[in-house]
């Protein structure tokens, strides 16, 4: 709305200014004779000054001036001059069909001539209109990229930040809770286990991966022991029996896999089981609990099929879920690609 507004006033000016100082100079030299001739040039002119100019503007210059065909634009602006003179004559001789005698027609070659200034007037509207766009576009464009470079630069400065900060962060607690645990030995042999089993989770989820992002079966079921220990803090049934069946030595996986699977089992079970069975090509997860009263089953199987979804086919191979409505045991056998 506010660009037609600015166009509206920039026409209205423009035509005003012109056509006044166009009537003085015509009233100056006494050649103001023919009111019906004089004011239908001065229209026909103004109508063909902003259709031209926009046609110029939003056809031709996009056309032929960017991919630089000039002279392809200077053939069409030719036709346009020719086809234009000839429709100016032809409006000239219905007119003089309607006023004669007092319309003065204009022949052929006079109307050549009547449309040579507005014509060329066009041309130098189109073509200032067209280098001012293409100035402030490019001065847009500029102001774009460096509001993009500044904020990569923000973001590139807040990451490092926040990348020194997890790196601080983490080695400081776990350190903390090393020191933590060597103080509380002399203490209490429960309180001492209960930090050391903390501050192994906490080295286990800061440290570095190997070249394929994986670390050895060992540690992650360490971690997993170590989650479910403290998980039954406070609780009189123990959640740490994980039951290993082959060999895990230089067997390994890619970290946290199992972790969805673990706290899922301490969300929704009681008197937790785990089996982690090893084959030769893949290795196989088996958890058994019991339902916990207060939970649908259905709401543990739509938890599971979230599960599936987004692990399935990544790093599990199968995921099925088995639930006996009598004893309220559940079983999870997941099968995970190794």
């Amino acid at each position: 709305m506010d660009k037609t507004r600015n166009h509206v006033i920039f026409w209205v000016g423009y035509l005003v200014l012109i056509n006044c100082i166009y009537i003085y100079l015509k009233i100056y030299v006494n050649s103001l004779s023919n009111y019906i001739n004089f004011f239908f040039r001065l229209l026909v002119g103004d109508i063909i000054i902003i259709v031209l100019t926009y046609t110029y503007l939003n056809l031709i210059f996009p056309r032929y001036l960017s991919s630089k065909k000039y002279l392809s634009l200077l053939g069409i602006s030719f036709l346009c001059y020719v086809s234009l003179s000839v429709f100016i004559y032809e409006i000239n001789i219905l007119i003089y069909k309607l006023y004669h005698p007092k319309y003065h027609i204009m022949t052929l070659r006079e109307c050549f001539i009547f449309l040579m200034i507005p014509y060329f007037r066009v041309l130098n509207l189109s073509i200032t209109f067209w280098v001012l766009k293409k100035l402030l576009s490019e001065l847009e464009n500029k102001r774009v990229k460096e509001i993009e470079l500044l904020e990569l630069s923000k973001s590139a400065l807040k990451t490092e930040l926040l990348s020194l900060t997890n790196q601080i962060n983490p080695h400081f607690f776990y350190n903390s809770l090393n020191l933590l645990y060597a103080y509380s030995i002399p203490y209490s042999d429960k309180f001492s286990k209960n930090i050391l089993a903390l501050s192994q989770m906490m080295r286990h989820s800061i440290q570095e991966n190997d070249i394929n992002d994986t670390i050895p079966l060992e540690q992650e079921i360490a971690y997993m022991k170590n989650y479910l220990y403290l998980d039954s803090l406070g609780s009189d049934i123990p959640n740490e029996n994980v039951i290993i069946r082959g060999n895990v030595s230089y067997r390994k996986i890619v970290p946290m896999i199992l972790q969805p699977i673990v706290s899922s089992s301490c969300q929704f079970g009681e008197k937790i089981i785990f089996e982690i069975i090893i084959e030769q090509n893949r290795i196989i997860l088996v958890n058994t609990y019991i339902k916990k009263e207060a939970l649908e089953f259905f709401s543990i199987c739509n938890h599971y099929d979230n599960i599936k979804a987004k692990m399935v086919n990544k790093y599990y191979q199968d995921i099925s879920v088995i639930y006996d409505s009598e004893t309220k045991i559940c079983q999870i056998r997941v099968v995970i690609l190794s």
